[in-house]
């Protein structure tokens, strides 16, 4: 996978008793570069244009609440990692509100562009699943999604739409507001396209439905990664590197090769084909 998550966290808070910050703290300090997600979804509290996050240097794709029910709330940043970043990151916003705040470092994801696309479905009307709404990358892209249901049964099974992974599910705690304290985290990595997810969950919500809210990232195609060595006949050692336009094989040996330019477009290249004649390649590859 291209995108690689480096670490991730969750955090709830219920609205029993009543706070305003929901605070995650990482297991240690992000890698510069590395570029940092945070998703807050929940129940009513936290109106739109009352969100707010610690820190430096982020850029806030959502804010809201949806008007009627189920009357749950959202927020997504997004910044690069600099230097010296906190561990710990805080959500402000109303108090009497049941929610959870996602944290993600990921790998991968193009820092000069990092945002692609949203969207948010919800629904006023009792069921077990929310559909997300379409996004639409031009590009290859990384998909997060956040599902939220309100049920009087506290612990909650979620699952996902085909080719879904989920990262967290946070539902089933105890504590005040366990209602509203049903909540889900799940990724996919994509090519150019449309996708959505709908989450499903165990029981009938009750007070108002479910939320799921998709955002999608774009994914870094031009990064270069360490493939191998290169031992050449007169003993010097390099690092081979690769990239989407020159693929030899995955953590290859290059033993006594000779380099030489372009091949044609569409030549093989040792059971690879690279459709860029103007790139160097190496012979004689050994695995």
């Amino acid at each position: 996978m291209a995108v690689t998550i480096v670490q991730s966290k969750a955090a709830t808070k219920y609205d029993t008793p009543a706070d305003s910050t929901l605070t995650a703290t990482f297991d240690s300090t992000p890698t510069e570069g590395n570029t940092l997600v945070a998703v807050y979804i929940g129940a009513q509290g936290w109106v739109s244009g009352a969100f707010s996050i610690s820190g430096t240097g982020w850029t806030e794709h959502q804010e809201g609440i949806t008007a009627d029910p189920p009357y749950t709330s959202r927020a997504s940043y997004t910044k690069v990692a600099g230097a010296s970043e906190p561990t710990a990151i805080t959500v402000t916003g109303q108090s009497n509100d049941a929610g959870a705040l996602y944290l993600l470092e990921l790998d991968g994801i193009l820092t000069s562009d990092i945002f692609e696309a949203q969207n948010t479905g919800y629904s006023g009307t009792a069921g077990t699943s929310q559909n997300s709404g379409d996004v639409s990358p031009a590009a290859a892209a990384f998909l997060i999604c956040a599902g939220h249901c309100w049920n009087t049964t506290a612990d909650q099974d979620f699952t996902h739409s085909a080719n879904w992974t989920e990262l967290f599910d946070v539902s089933g705690q105890s504590g005040g507001g366990a209602t509203e304290m049903n909540s889900c985290l799940a990724y996919r990595e994509v090519a150019a396209g449309t996708y959505s997810n709908t989450v499903s969950w165990t029981n009938t919500s009750t007070y108002g439905g479910g939320t799921a809210y998709i955002l999608a990232l774009n994914v870094d195609e031009t990064a270069v990664e360490t493939s191998g060595v290169i031992n050449g006949g007169g003993g010097i050692s390099a690092t081979v590197t690769k990239n989407l336009n020159q693929i030899l094989r995955p953590a290859s040996t290059i033993a006594a090769g000779t380099w030489d330019t372009g091949p044609t477009t569409g030549q093989s290249l040792d059971g690879y084909t690279s459709d860029d004649s103007d790139s160097t390649y190496i012979e004689d590859t050994t695995v």
